[in-house]
């Protein structure tokens, strides 16, 4: 097979498909099944958790079945700095890109796994390249790591959902803040519910261009007598100009926490006040700088001053550390409802402060319920986010 493909379409192929080829385990994960077609050329991995099918536009003038497994280093290695067209040349077991001849392994076919079978996809959620890495980056804010704890269920993405694709609902926790997030109709007592790994999401969203169009879907591999539950994967399709990416990702068995016991009602905050996010991440950053290097913690208080019919209210917020101290105060008066208490010091950590901020453009509410109580902050009707304090007496 014999095409033209321009050197970053192919670097950007190769980089999504290495994040998910490799395991120390198998060597013949850390390959790429190349496969040739009329329409271009397919470029497929897995590391048994998640599959990346990745289709290159480039019609080939024939096409002979040829196919190789390459070693996704070497692959990359060859086209990361390419510019330009590329004339690319399939043979059996041989792949060409310009003047790279990279040789395939011919032992491992025999092993090399295949996508599970599965049934057909139910569509849930579409958005664009732009929006689906905004909300990945949401994500990633409020959730853990994988390797940072031994509990899964925070390293990964909550989606709720139903089959119709009516709506969704997404949510993640880190145990200490969360971010909920909803779309489309509200979901009725039949949603399902799955959770999707946050490290095959990052990795998605990082191959999204921000022009292309990403689509979330679920499927199930059907049951048989060695798989008696259908195991439920779910498929993101990236359509752009140049091709489209397929993932297939297993999701995370056990329960989700029950975010809704720990996401405050608004109508029980003490007191709301309305905010830019533009001044609260500005705040934030101004803050951190002056916080204690282990913790972080920065202080926000709601005072009440003036007298008569005009009370003046005020935000102060406060850090103070070996570093030094900062103090900055906001008028609050008019911005917001708000309840008649006062809200004694309460502390939290400016990092997730400021990635709370950092969530939209648009005015965001700030609930505050009292001391060591959760503060609620709402970007619109449908977005929430939970942020717990710092207990910094223990």
């Amino acid at each position: 097979m014999d095409c033209t493909i321009e050197g970053r379409t192919l670097a950007k192929a190769a980089r999504a498909v290495k994040s998910i080829a490799g395991s120390s385990y198998i060597p013949a994960l850390n390959h790429a099944r190349i496969d040739g077609s009329y329409n271009g050329l397919e470029m497929k991995a897995t590391d048994l958790e998640s599959w990346i099918e990745y289709r290159i536009d480039a019609p080939a003038g024939a096409y002979d079945g040829a196919h190789a497994f390459i070693d996704t280093d070497r692959m990359l290695g060859a086209v990361k700095s390419l510019k330009g067209s590329q004339a690319v040349r399939l043979a059996e077991g041989v792949l060409q890109i310009g003047g790279a001849v990279i040789t395939g392994a011919d032992d491992i076919e025999a092993d090399y796994p295949i996508i599970p079978a599965l049934n057909p996809c139910h569509a849930v959620m579409s958005w664009s390249g732009a929006e689906f890495k905004s909300i990945a980056k949401r994500w990633k804010a409020t959730a853990k790591k994988s390797g940072q704890t031994t509990r899964l269920t925070l390293c990964a993405v909550n989606v709720e959902y139903d089959i119709a694709g009516n709506g969704a609902r997404f949510t993640t926790t880190d145990g200490y803040s969360m971010d909920h997030e909803a779309y489309g109709a509200a979901l009725g007592p039949d949603a399902l519910a799955v959770m999707i790994p946050l490290d095959a999401l990052m990795k998605a969203a990082a191959a999204a261009g921000a022009k292309d169009t990403v689509q979330l879907g679920f499927m199930t591999s059907p049951a048989d007598r060695f798989n008696q539950h259908a195991a439920p994967y779910a498929r993101i399709r990236i359509a752009s100009s140049a091709g489209s990416i397929l993932y297939f990702i297993k999701t995370t068995d056990g329960e989700f926490p029950d975010y809704r016991r720990v996401i405050p009602k608004a109508s029980s905050a003490k007191a709301s006040i309305d905010i830019a996010p533009a001044d609260l991440e500005r705040i934030a950053s101004a803050a951190r700088e002056f916080a204690p290097s282990d913790s972080r913690a920065i202080t926000l208080t709601i005072e009440s001053g003036g007298f008569g019919s005009a009370p003046h209210r005020s935000l102060r917020i406060t850090a103070e550390s070996i570093a030094g101290a900062y103090s900055e105060v906001i008028d609050i008066i008019g911005r917001n409802q708000y309840g008649a208490d006062d809200i004694e010091p309460t502390s939290f950590s400016a990092d997730y402060l400021k990635a709370l901020a950092g969530f939209g453009s648009a005015s965001m509410s700030l609930h505050f319920q009292g001391p060591l109580q959760a503060l609620r902050i709402d970007y619109g009707p449908d977005q929430v986010a939970v942020l717990m304090p710092l207990n910094l007496k223990k």
